[in-house]
């Protein structure tokens, strides 16, 4: 992993905050019930208006724009070899 790759800070600074941003605020946090991966909703107040958007929280510990996805059924063909 790249330094600063999994840093939510870099990531809001990246999506959300332009040079002209007056505030930038967490509005919601919590853990999506399937995977129970974490998420927050994180606004930008800003003189042209407010933008916010979800970060979600991968296995992994990185942060990222997209959500985890479900475990899926798998088969591992080195059980069934032997």
């Amino acid at each position: 992993m790249k330094s600063g790759e999994a840093c939510l800070h870099r990531l809001v600074d990246k999506w959300l905050a332009p040079a002209t941003v007056l505030s930038v605020r967490v509005v919601r946090s919590g853990r999506m019930p399937a995977q129970r991966a974490r998420f927050v909703y994180i606004e930008a107040i800003a003189p042209s208006g407010s933008r916010g958007m979800f970060f979600f929280r991968h296995q992994d510990g990185c942060w990222r724009v997209f959500p985890p996805h479900d475990a899926r059924p798998s088969l591992c063909v080195d059980a069934l070899a032997a």
